[in-house]
């Protein structure tokens, strides 16, 4: 199975096999570790379930300067980080799917503030 590895990982090891991470943040591993290793930040490299990423950058305030997110490449720790920071609640159950959704709406809500 095909997975987003989170940003700067290398490879990993499992089971005593190490699977490397490919330039493009791809790495191919079982099926039967792919729920280990969401845990860990790994997210499906094209997620049936969700909304086609058009790669769309969204400005979003930040304490010490204005920075562009893509929500697309955030692993799962930050999205818990992002969506803490600014006050959206999420639970350890929700799918990646329903994070980077969640994200999304408030970096939404942030630029429609932002523009009133």
């Amino acid at each position: 199975m095909k997975l987003r590895a989170p940003q700067g990982c290398a490879s990993i090891c499992h089971d005593g096999r190490i699977f490397v991470v490919a330039d493009d943040g791809s790495i191919d591993v079982p099926k039967a570790i792919a729920a280990t290793l969401d845990a860990h930040g790994f997210t499906p490299w094209a997620d049936a379930d969700a909304v086609p990423d058009t790669g769309e950058e969204i400005e979003a305030e930040d304490v010490e300067a204005p920075r562009r997110i893509n929500v697309a490449t955030l692993t799962r720790a930050e999205l818990f980080a992002f969506l803490r920071e600014r006050g959206a609640s999420a639970s350890r159950r929700d799918t990646n799917v329903k994070l980077r959704a969640t994200a999304r709406s408030v970096l939404k809500a942030q630029a429609a503030s932002k523009a009133d």
